[in-house]
């Protein structure tokens, strides 16, 4: 990894609606037609054509079953969550073995990494740690999907949110912040029934988190119908719903993580064919420099809960964070490897009984 120059770049309401109900069946695109193909020989290098593309299917169907049955596990989870402890002495992430993805935590004096969650390919990510340090929140991604409720040494899983991702704990430890359809909602954890959906103008919302201060979300902007899968930024809006505002518009930003006071949200601009970035900007979009070139893949970056540290979850496109490192970055954009999944699953890291 080489480290990068920094680079300056200055750039409410609400209603009430429970998002408990099954999701209606998703769209699908109806296939064009074809017009009669006048030649005989044009239609023989047709069917040369459409039979070399049903072996070729065939073929890549063969290899995603392979790699299926090779992890014991079904492939295409979005992978994903970093979390620091509140006392800062641990960090949660998503990690893999031959029965998916889990939830672990790293103590950072030990360096030893314990699976807090042991479903069979349920794919457990995105954590989030309550701030009194006794429960995390996480999103389950197959299976029985939602958000489920655990303590934080891995004990006690239940499910509280059905149908719901991007779990974000509010500073208070009061309520969550998630996402239902690419619509953002905060719950009362004690009562998630009673669900307030947040209006985001025209952007759909992914990965919220909550401002230490409790007053603002942020959320990975997209734009509706944007085929393409570029995102809009990194929008910020009122914890109550308002206008949102964006940092680094029209950019590949998601990720995005607060200073612990409040000022400063650190995020990733993501690319797959060049170097992705770490950037640091003001709430307001102001000031936006470059902490951090990374490899080209994903990197997931999360504020320590006192001083300047980050920590950035990362792991090359297409591995699904088979691959993943953790680092903790400084203010100077220093780096210092933690954890690697490779060395993990070399060493077999102890998982809850």
């Amino acid at each position: 990894m080489t480290e990068g120059t920094d680079k300056d770049r200055t750039a409410g309401s609400h209603h009430t609606e429970p998002p408990f109900s099954p999701p209606p069946p998703g769209w699908q695109p109806g296939t064009g037609s074809c017009g009669p193909i006048p030649k005989l020989k044009e239609r023989r290098w047709g069917w040369r054509i459409f039979l070399c593309a049903v072996a070729f299917l065939a073929l890549l169907t063969g290899l995603v079953v392979h790699n299926s049955r090779g992890s014991g596990c079904p492939l295409g989870v979005d992978v994903g969550g970093v979390t620091w402890s509140p006392d800062g002495k641990a960090i949660a992430f998503a990690g893999s073995d031959s029965t998916g993805f889990h939830i672990y935590s790293l103590d950072l004096a030990t360096r030893h990494a314990t699976r807090l969650t042991d479903s069979r390919c349920g794919n457990e990510v995105e954590p989030s740690w309550s701030p009194d340090g006794k429960w995390i929140a996480y999103e389950r991604s197959n299976g029985d999907t939602g958000i489920y409720l655990m303590r934080a040494n891995g004990g006690g899983p239940r499910k509280i949110i059905p149908d719901a991702s991007y779990p974000a704990w509010s500073p208070d430890g009061k309520r969550l912040a998630y996402v239902v359809q690419e619509r953002l909602y905060t719950a009362p954890v004690a009562a998630p029934e009673q669900a307030v959906a947040l209006r985001t103008g025209n952007y759909q919302a992914g990965q919220p988190t909550w401002s230490p201060d409790g007053k603002w979300i942020a959320f990975g902007a997209d734009t509706p119908h944007d085929y393409f899968g570029d995102n809009a930024g990194v929008g910020v809006v009122s914890a109550r719903g308002g206008r949102v505002r964006l940092i680094d518009p029209g950019s590949e930003a998601s990720g995005a993580t607060w200073s612990p006071n409040s000022k400063w949200i650190a995020y990733e601009v993501y690319s797959n064919l060049e170097p992705s970035e770490i950037r640091v900007a003001r709430r307001s979009g102001a000031s936006d420099r470059l902490l951090r070139n990374v490899p080209e893949g994903n990197a997931v970056p999360t504020w320590a809960p006192r001083g300047s540290t980050i920590a950035v979850y990362w792991y090359p496109a297409g591995s699904q964070g088979r691959k993943a490192i953790l680092y903790l970055v400084r203010r100077d954009g220093s780096l210092r490897r933690i954890y690697s999944a490779d060395a993990a699953n070399r060493n077999r890291v102890t998982s809850t009984p």
